[in-house]
């Protein structure tokens, strides 16, 4: 009877353990599809924004199309979009290496129980 008793008590834990961990790894692949959404945002907007720099460039009449403020304002929104880009982009390692710790963390407590 000892045997069922232990059963007993240790399904409903390990269910409630499974249901956790499956709602931690949701939570997880919706924050990265977000940031993975914005990144395509932000990547198609620097592709326009180029395509209106050529465009500057091209109907610009000035000897350097650098002085023209219609291809600054372009380039200075290109910079911007380029930054916002880069800085989306960094934390996916940084992630992906707080998530191998918390991993770790997890089997060793485990391991210990």
């Amino acid at each position: 009877m000892a045997f069922w008793e232990r059963v007993k008590k240790d399904v409903p834990k390990s269910f409630r353990d499974g249901v956790e961990v499956i709602r931690l790894r949701a939570e997880q692949l919706t924050a990265e599809g977000k940031r993975q959404l914005k990144l395509f945002d932000l990547k198609n907007k620097v592709h326009k924004e180029m395509a209106d720099l050529g465009g500057a460039v091209y109907s610009s009449k000035q000897a350097n199309p650098k002085d023209d403020p219609k291809v600054k304002k372009v380039l200075d929104n290109i910079k911007r979009l380029e930054a916002q880009v880069t800085k989306l982009e960094k934390p996916k390692k940084k992630a992906a290496a707080k998530k191998k710790k918390k991993a770790r963390k997890k089997a060793a407590k485990k391991k210990k129980a």
